[in-house]
């Protein structure tokens, strides 16, 4: 599935950002991407790199509900910075906000389908700090 990966690093970078691919990203452990402990090495890598702005996930699994005893909550709340994704990833999302009190964001993921809706929302939440307000029908 490396095409997929190469697609959501091209949308990113469309948008103006640079990204830095984790080094377990394109590893297979069984269906994860890396040893839990590879994982949440990695995670806990990026939230302490001071040259990272935000963390997005390429796509979901249940491996994140695995690694969530493995999380470094404390560099969280010592370098606060956006933890993007949906579907599997909540369970990384609620336990941030659980253990620091601090904002993540459900949001797409690197290898979601990114159209104009998806593209305009994210940009305004992230880039510009846009409250999203949902209206009804």
């Amino acid at each position: 599935e490396s095409e997929s990966f190469e697609i959501a690093v091209e949308n990113l970078q469309a948008m103006g950002l640079k990204v830095k691919e984790g080094k377990f990203l394109r590893k297979t452990y069984g269906y994860l991407a890396g040893t839990d402990e590879e994982r949440a090495g990695e995670l806990n890598e990026m939230l302490r790199d001071d040259s990272v702005d935000a963390v997005m996930a390429i796509r979901g699994g249940s491996g994140c509900n695995r690694i969530l005893d493995k999380i470094d909550y404390e560099a969280i709340r010592k370098n606060p910075k956006p933890i993007a994704g949906y579907s599997d990833l909540t369970a990384i999302i609620n336990a941030v906000y659980a253990k620091t009190g601090l904002v993540t964001f459900h949001a797409p993921m690197g290898a979601s389908t990114w159209n104009k809706f998806t593209y305009d929302s994210f940009r305004s939440v992230l880039f510009e700090g846009k409250k999203t307000v949902c209206k009804k029908g």
